[in-house]
């Protein structure tokens, strides 16, 4: 598709169909949005340079992260770089904030800036992604998500086993009445899976799921009292949380009410992030493998511009016992 194309499409001349791609000029509404809902329709994107050349490797590569102030993704990251660096190839880095708008844009400006491919740090997947990825026939790797239903390579944590694991840490100290701390199943590995993880567990110990023990919210750590509030009117003996920074919540919001971790009630995270080790008491975790991911994921990249293979590659964990739960 061309400028010309578009612009015989839409029965107006190149130069508008210029005027509204760069947005310059004056340009009737009417035939503004014409002429957007042909771009759109067609999935034409302009290139930055050599519009008419054959396309060339640019040896770049997009990376679509969904927030800066996460310890874990910029060890995903510095995963990432390591790994291209070590193959000749630069990065550019877009910074979503959690907003998925701003994913479906910069996609479209990878595309327009001619990545080779894109590493895509995803909290979920949606049909919009799959559609506009397909249509821009850019090689994409997601991590943290499973897409290998689309047809995606991916690099994924094993978020069911981990969880499973940990409610059977618990479970095999005693526990019973363990409060879970979620988050919303849009993010299928940390929402959906493992919570489905927890309850496996307990139905594996012939345990009924208790809905009351469950509480679902936000991965903010303000979100956290609500849910604890709900969960202490059941008398849990321990708190699991599918994320240290929620873990470390529920304990605050303990020892603000005068309970003891882990003499009164046990508390457990997932991730290992950095403050699980240096807070008291000490928080135990799942530890992913989030530096290596992004290694992996990268590997799997520069795999996939010489085969056109999809890969799915499953890390490791390993659970990380600390002083934040104890047998009863």
């Amino acid at each position: 598709m061309t400028i010309k194309e578009i612009a015989r499409l839409a029965e107006v001349s190149t130069s508008t169909v210029s005027r509204v791609l760069n947005d310059s000029g004056y340009v009737k509404h009417e035939v503004r949005e014409r002429v957007e809902k042909i771009i759109d329709d067609t999935g034409y994107l302009p290139s930055d340079t050599a519009k008419d050349l054959k396309k060339k490797n640019t040896k770049l590569i997009g990376i679509i992260i969904p927030k800066l102030s996460s310890r874990t993704i910029g060890l995903v990251a510095d995963g990432i770089t390591k790994v291209l660096d070590e193959n000749g190839y630069s990065s550019i880095l877009a910074n979503t904030g959690l907003d998925f708008k701003k994913e479906i844009e910069f996609i479209k400006i990878f595309k327009q800036k001619r990545v080779d491919g894109i590493i895509f740090v995803a909290t979920n997947i949606a049909e919009e992604h799959i559609k506009l990825l397909k249509k821009m026939k850019i090689p994409t790797v997601f991590i943290g998500q499973d897409s290998s239903s689309y047809d995606f390579s991916c690099v994924v944590h094993d978020d069911y086993g981990a969880t499973v694991e940990m409610t059977n840490y618990l479970l095999n100290k005693g526990h019973r009445k363990i409060g879970f701390i979620g988050v919303d199943e849009i993010d299928r590995a940390v929402g959906y899976q493992r919570r489905r993880g927890y309850e496996a567990a307990l139905k594996e110990h012939g345990i009924d799921v208790d809905r009351n023990l469950i509480s679902i919210g936000n991965f903010e750590i303000s979100s956290v009292d609500a849910s604890m509030r709900k969960l202490m009117k059941e008398n849990p003996t321990a708190i699991f949380a599918v994320t240290d920074n929620l873990a470390v919540g529920a304990i605050n919001y303990l020892l603000k009410n005068g309970y003891r971790v882990p003499e009164d009630i046990s508390v457990v995270g997932e991730g290992d992030s950095g403050i699980a080790e240096i807070y008291n008491p000490g928080l135990t975790t799942i530890k992913y493998q989030y530096l290596e991911s992004g290694e992996e994921s990268a590997r799997v990249l520069m795999r996939i511009l010489k085969t056109d293979k999809s890969e799915k590659k499953i890390m490791n964990y390993r659970l990380v016992e600390r002083e934040s739960a104890r047998k009863i």
